[in-house]
């Protein structure tokens, strides 16, 4: 999470925008740019990787392991594009 985190900073740094961090940090950028609720951002930016962490290494299966990471890069794309539309109209 920390590496994602400075891949994030530096990278809008680089551009001055907040792209970067829609992409690694969706959910919290949802949060912070649509609804203005920092406190449930923050919350969710603490604990996005360690949910999916823990949602993949509780498959009890590597079929299952499988399907867990498929449905989280699913929802996470979806939320980055969410958030990146959030960014661009917000």
């Amino acid at each position: 999470m920390v590496l994602f985190f400075l891949m994030a900073g530096f990278a809008s740094g680089a551009c001055h925008c907040e792209s970067p961090g829609a992409v690694f940090f969706p959910y919290s950028e949802i949060a912070w740019g649509a609804f203005d609720l920092q406190s449930i951002g923050s919350f969710l930016f603490i604990l996005q990787y360690p949910v999916y962490a823990l949602t993949i290494a509780r498959a009890r299966s590597s079929n299952w392991k499988a399907l867990a990471f498929l449905i989280l890069m699913a929802l996470h794309v979806a939320a980055v594009m969410l958030a990146l539309r959030v960014y661009q109209h917000g």
